[in-house]
């Protein structure tokens, strides 16, 4: 399994896209205070963490909805999840899921739970 790429929703209905090179190694440089960290718990929240430990401040001021594309040996996976700081809650247990050979990146509009954290963690074991 590979993250290809990271997604940030606003709720402006936009989108950020962070690309990871597939079969390569990744590094993210910058400034103290960037976010660096909060990507790692971004990946942990995304891929079902029972608590949502993205730290206060811009990223969870701004982000509506945390996504994640996974590149898989025969398949592609898609999961977002709602930042609960949007929903006035410590976590949610709710995410959006989408799997197939190519998934293409959600627009804003088209994210609904539709699936939880359990199915998720069956998915993958």
């Amino acid at each position: 399994m590979q993250i290809k790429n990271l997604i940030f929703y606003n709720d402006k209905s936009q989108k950020r896209i962070l690309t990871f090179e597939l079969g390569q190694v990744n590094i993210i440089t910058g400034e103290s205070k960037t976010g660096k960290t909060a990507l790692i718990d971004i990946i942990n929240y995304c891929l079902g963490s029972n608590d949502c430990r993205i730290s206060e401040g811009i990223i969870r001021d701004t982000v509506e909805w945390f996504g994640i594309l996974l590149q898989l040996p025969t398949e592609q996976v898609f999961i977002a999840r709602q930042n609960p700081n949007r929903l006035n809650q410590n976590t949610t247990q709710y995410i959006y899921l989408s799997n197939s050979d190519v998934v293409e990146i959600p627009e804003f509009s088209k994210l609904q739970n539709n699936s939880d954290i359990v199915t998720l963690k069956d998915f993958f074991y």
